[in-house]
């Protein structure tokens, strides 16, 4: 087997003009900036099948919780 890489996503602050649901708490965010995170390939290298990236969409305060717990795990 491999060795996984590290998995790392991409973070793009984006503005809701039209309701988009949040990944983490299942929240509509309307009228709002949202976080939308992409990760292009796995822990083992494969990219996604379907799409070009798997996405992740996060409300602001979701996004700082996030990262605070990231930052604790290191």
């Amino acid at each position: 087997m491999p060795p996984a890489n590290e998995m790392s996503w991409q973070w793009v602050e984006k503005f809701a003009w039209l309701p988009v649901r949040s990944d983490w708490s299942k929240k509509r965010i309307w009228l709002k900036t949202y976080w939308c995170g992409s990760r292009y390939y796995d822990s083992m290298g494969r990219p996604p099948i379907k799409f070009s990236a798997w996405q992740l969409n996060y409300t602001d305060q979701e996004y700082v919780l996030m990262l605070l717990r990231e930052s604790g795990e290191h």
